[in-house]
């Protein structure tokens, strides 16, 4: 029994050490002081208020990391992602991907005459004729009405085939500019660019290009002592919190850097743990 036992200790013993050496369970690592650079071992990050290794906590998936997808997703952390995508039109939201679908003539309101093709349709779409005494177009585009309808030309903006205007297809070649796609503003057969919003970045704050051109400004969501850094809000590190008495150019982690300040006569300050050491 006494050999048994003593068997059992050693290997609680050696299970224990071997934990420790590999920082298994995280025994030495909770709570240990971050090193001068505000970093950790693998496995944890830096506490920035306590200056400690903590285990990170479930970071919510950005509108980027999830693919940019379309009405409302996981996050990944129990919660939801909404407005990454919106579908341009005859796009629909398909288990969070946009998905040409095609509409018929009575869901994009033409009676009469024929629309461009959509999605992977292989002919236009023939929507009908008028009665006697009726012309296409006459009533407004792909209305039945009387008179006479005078079909459009191609403008500068007309991309792909767009309708007449009256009853017939028109094949424009526009080449769309800088940033914009054929249909990208929402419009089909139009070039345009949506411009992206803060949530579809994932940015908490700060500005940049919208992808469009022009720019983005996210209202500040930081609150109390945080700062904005890479868009997103951030709590620098103090020389108290950080545990650093003396020097310059100590890392925030928010994009700055702290003076400490100096050491009392006969000391001088060790610039690798900025902590005022005897002469």
């Amino acid at each position: 029994m006494v050999g048994r036992a003593h068997l059992f200790v050693v290997v609680v013993v050696v299970a224990l050490a071997l934990a420790i050496g590999c920082g298994v369970s995280g025994l030495d690592l909770d709570g240990k002081q971050c090193d001068a650079n505000g970093s950790c071992v693998s496995g944890f990050v830096c506490d920035a208020n306590t200056n400690t290794c903590v285990r990170p906590a479930c970071v919510p998936k950005s509108c980027d990391a999830a693919g940019n997808p379309c009405g409302r997703v996981d996050d990944g952390c129990g919660g939801f992602l909404e407005g990454c995508t919106t579908c341009v039109s005859p796009n629909r939201c398909v288990d969070g991907r946009c998905q040409c679908v095609s509409q018929t003539c009575e869901q994009r309101g033409a009676a009469c005459g024929v629309l461009p093709k959509q999605c992977a349709d292989p002919n236009d779409s023939f929507c009908g004729e008028c009665p006697t005494g009726k012309t296409c177009g006459a009533g407004g585009d792909h209305a039945c009405g009387a008179g006479a309808c005078a079909p459009r030309a191609c403008q500068a903006s007309d991309c792909g085939d767009v309708s007449d205007g009256c009853q017939g297809v028109l094949h424009c070649t526009a080449a769309c500019g800088a940033s914009q796609t054929c249909g990208g503003g929402g419009v089909p057969g139009t070039c345009g660019c949506t411009p992206k919003t803060c949530p579809q970045k994932g940015w908490a704050c700060g500005s940049g290009g919208d992808e469009c051109g022009g720019t983005l400004v996210c209202a500040s969501a930081c609150t109390g002592s945080q700062v904005c850094f890479n868009h997103a809000c951030c709590v620098p590190r103090t020389c108290d919190t950080g545990g650093f008495h003396c020097g310059a150019n100590y890392p925030d982690l928010c994009g700055g850097t702290r003076t400490c300040g100096g050491c009392d006569p006969g000391k001088k300050c060790n610039l690798d743990t900025h902590l005022c050491v005897p002469l």
